[in-house]
């Protein structure tokens, strides 16, 4: 038996956003190179989830026996952003990643998945020892069923998502822990949103970007082939939306554009050029949060407070959404391994 301490916890990817090439085959300890930066508050172990059934004896008085029906697992994530490992779940989330353009930094295209079953990737999940002891088992049949993007005046980025997988977890064996690599981290002041072409960087103080696959994980993974999943796809509607709050009142353009239902165009930047992840949201209908007007900060000043749900818009690929993403990675992400 080992004891670890969640210090010594470490969650590796592929750095690539590799993607595994079947369900049931993972991705190898080869693939999982690079450990995910997550801080020591954020870390959780993973959870598997059981469904089972009770059997009683013929009298119905006694119980004698426990019966697993199914089993599914799950595990959040969350970090300070750095778009080198955000592009890669974000990926995830999305599903379709175009081959890159540009002679560096390489310009990445990410959209949505006409279908229903999302790639499919691993990560290893383990613990680095303070004593050199090592043990690391494989999270295969991955998805990200949602993720969350926020930020605020002065703070860091974040990025949170939830992960879905097959329960059947096994050991790696012979696997060595990578070390971690520092990364940058995009800070608030390194964000800009421009609405309707216009940067409101003079007025934000905060965001909130949502992305949710609502991924089916009651009945519908589940075949007579046994207790673990045979599949992990998204329901047919998706939900996605984002969330703001910027300097101002009732007079404001922000106000009157969300108390009319308006539809306009959102473009969300996370980090400097080179290095950063685009958010493009043609069209978008905005709605007032709440009563629209809310005191924050500080000072508790006036804020709109806004809510835009992008939409799909006829004749525009772009539409709902699609991610951009800048960096020095020149193959193309969610490539079979």
């Amino acid at each position: 038996m080992s004891i670890f301490r969640n210090v010594e916890q470490v969650i590796t990817y592929s750095p690539t956003g590799k993607r595994q090439s079947a369900i049931g085959t993972g991705l190898t300890g080869a693939d999982l190179t690079e450990a995910v930066p997550i801080q020591l508050a954020d870390r959780k172990h993973f959870r598997i989830d059981k469904t089972t059934e009770e059997i009683y004896s013929c009298s119905g008085e006694d119980l004698i026996d426990l019966l697993l029906t199914g089993r599914i697992g799950q595990l959040p994530i969350a970090f300070d952003l750095t778009p080198r490992v955000a592009t890669v779940f974000i990926a995830y989330a999305l599903g379709v990643a175009a081959p890159p353009s540009g002679a560096g930094p390489y310009t990445h295209l990410i959209s949505r998945n006409p279908g229903y079953q999302n790639p499919m990737f691993s990560l290893g999940f383990g613990y680095n020892g303070k004593d050199g002891s090592q043990r690391t088992v494989l999270l295969k049949d991955c998805v990200v069923s949602n993720f969350r993007i926020s930020s605020s005046a002065r703070q860091k980025v974040r990025f949170e998502c939830l992960i879905h997988f097959n329960a059947n977890v096994q050991v790696i064996a012979d696997y060595v822990i990578p070390d971690c690599s520092p990364q940058s981290v995009i800070r608030f002041g390194d964000c800009d949103l421009a609405v309707n072409g216009t940067s409101l960087a003079a007025v934000l103080r905060e965001f909130t970007m949502t992305y949710d696959n609502r991924t089916l994980v009651n009945d519908h993974p589940f075949t007579s082939a046994g207790v673990d999943i045979t599949r992990l796809e998204r329901h047919s509607i998706r939900q996605s939306q984002i969330n703001y709050a910027a300097l101002g009142d009732e007079t404001s353009s922000l106000y009157t554009d969300a108390d009319t239902y308006a539809k306009r165009s959102h473009v969300l930047t996370l980090g400097p050029a080179g290095n950063r992840i685009v958010l493009n949201v043609p069209e978008a209908i905005m709605d007032l949060d709440g009563d629209g007007i809310d005191y924050r900060g500080e000072a508790s000043e006036t804020n709109v407070v806004v809510i835009a749900r992008p939409r799909l818009v006829a004749g525009n690929a772009a539409s709902p959404l699609q991610f951009t993403a800048t960096n020095a990675q020149s193959v193309a992400y969610l490539i079979a391994a």
